[in-house]
């Protein structure tokens, strides 16, 4: 066995006497939590179970603080309503579902031109919104309808630049309700339509309002938007680097680079949030364009200067 074969065996078994231990104190601490669990589930259950005591005393407190009357005006109102009316907003939570659905497809359409132009280094468009604006009108039969009149009920406004905002949702629905809506889960659209107020123009409706609908209105706008410099009139996003580190940092890789400092491996060492480590070899920074080595395997990135390094997301290790 030679030298260098030995240190690499003694090395690997101490490196698995030190990992076994680990696992043995790992395996140790996870005995001990799981008998402490049920402990500690008993102590939840108690603790539920007194939270919904004092809510209960806490309800009872405030029903006896208030005379009848007042507990009229806090109560939620009975929702009165005909089998056949029932059944028109089933129809109508059925009909906002298709309008979400439809959304979904011109959002499908737009965004990765929309995605495309925001990843690309070269394109100045620095961000991007895609809204819907719904308006409510209502039917011409109605007696409140006017011919001069735009004849809105409400509107609404919906970011469908991500579903993380809830407009693609299809399960809401509340208890209380006539048991003749809760057949169907109610679409966003529907459930902000009746349930969420957001000032005057986009007021709740009542579902007997919801009943004066006639047409829907959607209106879908595109945002571009673009940032400048204030000091030099550039384009941020094109005139910016887009590196992920610190000027500070920057600034210090270019000035090692100019300088071309002797490594004892000759190699300088650079380091990126995504691609981890590269080098260059010192012998070749007088280059006209620079290289970097990928560690390990030695996959070559090739860059005009040192800017369009930075740019790439290196930065000196």
């Amino acid at each position: 066995m030679t030298p260098k074969t030995r240190t690499t065996v003694v090395y690997i078994q101490q490196w698995s006497r030190d990992n076994i231990l680990r696992l043995r104190r790992a395996a140790l601490h996870l005995q001990d939590a799981v008998d402490e669990l049920p402990a500690e589930l008993g102590e939840l259950h108690a603790a539920v179970s007194e939270c919904l005591q004092s809510s209960k005393c806490l309800q009872q407190a405030v029903e006896n603080s208030l005379s009848s009357d007042e507990l009229e005006k806090i109560a939620i109102p009975p929702i009165e309503l005909t089998k056949a009316e029932e059944s028109q907003l089933r129809v109508l939570n059925r009909h906002l579902r298709s309008v979400t659905r439809h959304l979904r497809t011109v959002v499908d359409d737009v965004k990765p031109r929309l995605e495309a132009k925001l990843a690309d280094p070269d394109d100045p468009m620095f961000d991007y919104e895609i809204e819907a604006r719904i308006d409510y009108q209502l039917r011409e039969d109605d007696p409140d309808f006017a011919e001069d009149d735009d004849n809105y009920l409400s509107t609404t406004t919906e970011s469908l630049k991500s579903s993380l905002y809830g407009w693609e949702r299809e399960k809401y629905a509340y208890s209380y309700l006539p048991a003749g809506l809760l057949v169907d889960p109610h679409c966003s659209l529907f459930h902000d339509l009746h349930s969420n107020h957001h000032g005057v123009e986009s007021n709740s409706l009542s579902f007997k309002d919801c009943l004066r609908i006639g047409r829907i209105f959607v209106d879908v706008q595109i945002w571009q938007q673009y940032e400048f410099n204030a000091q030099d009139g550039a384009l941020t996003k094109t005139s910016s680097p887009t590196s992920p580190w610190s000027e500070n940092l920057q600034q210090q890789t270019r000035q090692v680079i100019k300088e071309t400092p002797i490594t004892p491996d000759g190699r300088l060492h650079f380091k990126h949030s995504a691609l981890e480590f590269a080098y260059a070899k010192v012998d070749e920074l007088s280059h006209s364009r620079l290289c970097l080595y990928r560690k390990p395997g030695g996959e070559q990135f090739w860059f005009d200067d040192v800017d369009a390094l930075l740019q790439a997301g290196w930065a000196i290790d």
